[in-house]
């Protein structure tokens, strides 16, 4: 969050751009830009507003685990139901 100062006490700092997202919320993947304006307690308008780019960044590999070897029993039609595969074969 950007920080607003003035010669009173009193700003009221607000969000001005469209992406819905706040200070603590989960921001997605790539780039988000937040704009802000501030208003003194006088009603006087800052001479500019706050662009800040918050950059999330998946620097991590996925991983990869592969299963060990399956087995089953073929039923009556020549199906076997392994896990999420399944196989048909040919009954000899």
């Amino acid at each position: 969050m950007p920080v607003a100062a003035d010669n009173c006490a009193n700003t009221t700092l607000t969000q001005i751009d469209a992406t819905g997202f706040v200070n603590g919320d989960t921001f997605p993947f790539g780039s988000t830009f937040q704009e802000f304006t501030v208003t003194d307690a006088a009603g006087n308008p800052g001479a500019s507003s706050c662009l800040i780019e918050i950059i999330i960044i998946d620097d991590e590999a996925p991983v990869l685990t592969c299963a060990g070897a399956q087995g089953a029993f073929a039923d009556g039609n020549c199906d076997a139901v392994v896990g999420d595969y399944t196989f048909n074969c040919s009954c000899r």
